[in-house]
C-alpha cells in the first residue's frame, strides 16, 4: 500500500472551497486555505486518485457551486522533485492547481483567463 500525504500550498480566498476526494467519504479540507496541517490517508496501489474542489460562487456573485474534477480542464497537475520527508520514501510528489471559477465567470478574473491558483496543494505519494 502506499500513504499519500496531501498539504495546501496556496490558496485564493475570494470564494470558500472544499476539497474532496474519490478514495475517502470524508472531506478532506472543509476550507482549503494555507496553514492546514497536512493529513494523510491509506490507498492501494491500483487505486485511481480523484480530486474534486467544490466553490460556493454566490460569495462571487454567482448563482451555485461550481464542481471541479482533477481531470478536467479546471485543474493543472505537475509532477515535481520528490519532497523529503524525514524517515519515509516519498516516492513522487504531485502538484494540483485548481480553478475555482465556472467558464461564464471567467470575467471575474482581471486577466479574464483563468489562474489555477485558487487551491494548490502536493501530494507525496510514500512508499509504505
Amino acid at each position: 500500500s502506499y500513504t499519500i500525504r496531501i498539504t495546501v500550498t496556496g490558496a485564493e480566498a475570494d470564494a470558500p472551497s472544499s476539497l474532496e476526494a474519490n478514495f475517502t467519504k470524508d472531506v478532506i479540507f472543509q476550507k482549503v486555505q494555507t496553514g492546514l496541517a497536512p493529513v494523510e490517508y491509506t490507498i492501494d496501489p491500483n487505486q485511481a486518485v480523484n480530486f474534486f474542489l467544490i466553490t460556493d460562487l454566490t460569495a462571487q456573485g454567482g448563482n451555485s457551486n461550481s464542481h471541479h474534477n482533477s481531470s478536467s480542464s479546471f485543474c493543472d497537475v505537475t509532477i515535481k522533485t520528490p519532497s523529503e520527508i524525514e524517515g519515509r520514501n516519498v516516492v513522487s510528489t504531485l502538484e494540483y492547481n485548481f480553478e475555482d471559477l465556472s467558464h461564464y465567470m471567467i470575467k471575474y478574473e482581471p486577466t479574464r483567463e483563468f489562474d489555477y491558483n485558487d487551491a494548490v496543494f502536493t501530494v507525496d505519494i510514500i512508499e509504505n
